[in-house]
């Protein structure tokens, strides 16, 4: 590993993973329902429920 920790590296990891999850997870969604409403209500839930 070059100039960071691995403890670092690994939370950009696990960050990175969930991000390409929720990618899919939303994409299907998508992909079901043909309404990108849908997908944006759901980001923005998840997104809310985060913050709070």
């Amino acid at each position: 590993m070059i100039g960071g920790s691995d403890l670092l590296s690994l939370g950009v990891f696990f960050a990175l993973l969930s991000i390409a999850v929720g990618s899919v997870i939303l994409g299907a969604i998508y992909e079901r329902t043909q309404n990108l409403v849908v997908v944006i209500v759901i980001h923005s839930l998840f997104n809310a429920i985060s913050v709070s």
